[in-house]
């Protein structure tokens, strides 16, 4: 049963040019009034003959939510700036919340304000909207949802065990706040918000209703139009399986997810961080799902490998699994069976995964994923490509009268991955005849994309198409061959290589480090003897014991994976580990491979 709203007082503040917009804002806030959820109060409700600074004292004591709408002009207003100053300190207090309304484009991040998230929350300025009561639109469902959640006690009153520990993660908030900014905007690539179908999908999970009532082989159920993710999430008891075709937007979804909670950890000390992590890579080793998560924390979000393992095993991470769908198939029913024992063993520790609804099907004859809920990302309809044709405008006037002509299109289109492709190819250009063959339109536009594309970098000769679509092509092929969906320059391993240039790398690398490291190493052990005995003794030893090491290297007996280091430092612990019972027989080549591994640690 959905729990009473109560009601919040809302204070907004702009600079005195922003007018305008703020009286638009607050028509936009009109109907949540009427509902008798909220009042809105702002300087165009001052009482004449009131002392001003005195009137909004009173409010911004009185406030719930303080927005402040952010723009060049309400930087450089010193009246502006010390009432900025007086909302931090209120919000620092835990008695209200702060929220930053990025109206027009300005460098908010260099301000005080950098460790709080704005509204948009794709990071884009409504004013640079093509439709900005759609921009207001969205900002009033995130005001939303944000009333939705329980006020936390505030951070500043939050004692963490240590000062160190506070740092961190005000700090990791900052580094995921930006990084899902920019990522969100560089998904939609200044276009506007798509509000995405979602349906739930009972069977596709299991939990205590499925097992008790049989609740299986139901019929998926459309959600309400305006359902946001973030409310069919705390409905899920923070549990749930985001499922769709290719390119209906899922990860993208997940992005904004994962936004959201970043604004909820802001607020609530005791929440954890969501960490959006692609779990292709999973399948190489297949090792218990917590271990993997703490080193994809450290490789991806260059996070100490010691941090990451105390963030795991504290709890204080919220995963948000992405790309169940891109390991091979054998390997996701065993993922889903080390998500599942992840999850029994972190029982309150909120859980997303994400992956295509054919694959996961496809899996779940063998495991099924124990969790509270499933939606399905629907297709993009007819009438909600048309109205976006025609928002766009004259951008895109030439590419909506193909679309009448060729009623391929309309299949082709019907994700929001294709129409992004489709207004990125041929926005503000005239669009030549496409073929009426969905395969052979289909390889068209991508050609005319990756043409687009390269054509933006300036630089053909550098950037030529026809080597272009061939490295693409290398790349993607090694990509799903290694089970990697996001492509990271140090993690290029030798069996990327084709068999001939990795023989010639295990060759040149193996034998020459054995050969140069051998004889130091084998000089060093000598010495105990006499300086003779490591000259002579020594040195052969250390020679004949260096190529040992080099052919280990070469026939693959001695890992030749590259691992990032973060720093470098000796371990006797590592170094006794790496000592054999062949110790007095080979000494000098045990010797090396302790002394590397106590040096190269990870």
């Amino acid at each position: 049963m959905q729990q009473k709203r109560r009601h919040h007082s809302v204070v907004c503040l702009c600079a005195p040019p922003d007018l305008p917009y703020l009286e638009q804002w607050e028509t936009h806030l009109h109907p949540l009034e009427q509902a008798g959820h909220l009042t809105v109060w702002s300087e165009r409700h001052l009482t004449a003959g009131a002392l001003l600074a005195q009137q909004i004292d009173e409010r911004l004591k009185q406030a719930d939510l303080l927005v402040l709408m952010l723009s060049a002009d309400f930087f450089a207003s010193d009246n502006c700036m010390a009432l900025m100053e007086r909302a931090i300190q209120y919000h620092q207090a835990g008695s209200v919340r702060l929220i930053p309304l990025l109206l027009r484009p300005v460098a908010w991040q260099e301000s005080s304000l950098a460790s709080l998230s704005c509204i948009p929350s794709n990071g884009l300025p409504v004013t640079q909207w093509a439709d900005p009561d759609a921009a207001f639109h969205a900002c009033v469902r995130e005001i939303r949802h944000l009333f939705d959640q329980p006020m936390a006690s505030s951070l500043s009153d939050w004692h963490p065990v240590s000062a160190r520990e506070w740092q961190n993660r005000i700090r990791m908030l900052k580094r995921l706040s930006h990084s899902y900014r920019e990522m969100l905007a560089q998904s939609l690539r200044g276009a506007a918000w798509l509000e995405l179908g979602l349906a739930e999908k009972p069977d596709a999970v299991l939990n205590a209703a499925s097992l008790l009532w049989h609740s299986f082989n139901q019929v998926e159920r459309m959600l309400p139009p305006e359902t946001s993710i973030l409310q069919v999430f705390d409905e899920a008891e923070q549990e749930l399986l985001i499922l769709g075709e290719p390119g209906t937007g899922k990860s993208t979804l997940l992005l904004d997810l994962a936004q959201q909670l970043i604004q909820r950890a802001e607020t609530d000390a005791m929440y954890p961080l969501s960490i959006i992590l692609p779990l292709s890579s999973w399948a190489i080793k297949r090792p218990p799902l917590h271990s993997w998560i703490a080193e994809q924390l450290s490789q991806i979000y260059h996070i100490p490998r010691r941090l990451s393992e105390q963030w795991v095993r504290e709890e204080k991470i919220l995963p948000l699994l992405d790309g169940l769908d891109e390991m091979n198939e054998a390997a996701r029913p065993v993922c889903i069976a080390a998500i599942n024992e992840y999850h029994r063993e972190h029982l309150h520790v909120p859980l997303v995964i994400c992956s295509r609804k054919a694959e996961y099907e496809a899996a779940t004859l063998q495991q099924q994923l124990i969790l509270q809920a499933a939606v399905i990302v629907q297709r993009l309809t007819r009438e909600q490509i048309d109205a976006y044709l025609l928002h766009a405008g004259t951008l895109l006037i030439d590419l909506h009268s193909e679309f009448e002509k060729n009623t391929t299109l309309w299949e082709l289109v019907t994700t929001p991955l294709m129409l992004n492709i489709f207004m990125l190819t041929y926005q503000g250009t005239s669009v030549r005849d496409l073929p009426s063959k969905e395969a052979e339109l289909q390889r068209q536009v991508w050609i005319d994309y990756i043409k687009h594309m390269v054509e933006r970098k300036g630089d053909a000769n550098r950037y030529p198409l026809q080597p272009t679509l061939k490295w693409l092509s290398w790349l993607a092929w090694q990509m799903r061959e290694h089970n990697q969906t996001i492509f990271y320059l140090e993690q290029l391993q030798p069996d990327w290589l084709p068999q001939r240039q990795e023989r010639y790398y295990r060759w040149s690398i193996g034998p020459a480090t054995g050969l140069v490291l051998g004889p130091l190493v084998g000089l060093c052990s000598g010495l105990a003897l006499g300086p003779m005995a490591a000259l002579t003794f020594g040195t052969i030893v250390g020679l004949c014991s260096g190529l040992a090491y080099g052919l280990g290297f070469v026939t693959g007996k001695l890992s030749a994976q590259i691992k990032p280091t973060e720093v470098l430092v000796w371990s006797w612990k590592i170094w006794y580990e790496h000592k054999e019972l062949d110790y007095f027989l080979l000494y000098p080549w045990v010797w090396l491979r302790a002394w590397s591994a106590a040096w190269l640690r990870a």
